[in-house]
């Protein structure tokens, strides 16, 4: 949505430029979906190293069920 928002503040509020923003959206989320669901754990690892992946690893495991709905209501928190 935020993406959305921001395509429509810059290029102005017509319904194609919602459209290919929602578009973009959709698709980059599928492309996303794919890489983690054939990538995975191999992707992440060669991106950030597997010793902070394994420090990432066990924070999720730990306080995932505290810190996951949070990552939900902030997408663009770092």
């Amino acid at each position: 949505m935020t993406f959305i928002l921001v395509g429509v503040a810059m290029f102005g509020a017509t319904w194609q430029t919602f459209l290919l923003c929602f578009a973009g959206v959709i698709a980059s989320s599928f492309f996303m979906d794919l890489i983690g669901r054939f990538g995975g754990s191999k992707i992440i690892i060669k991106l950030i190293g597997k010793e902070d992946y394994l420090k990432a690893e066990k924070l999720i495991k730990e306080k995932g069920i505290s810190y996951l709905p949070l990552f939900y209501l902030f997408p663009a928190f770092p």
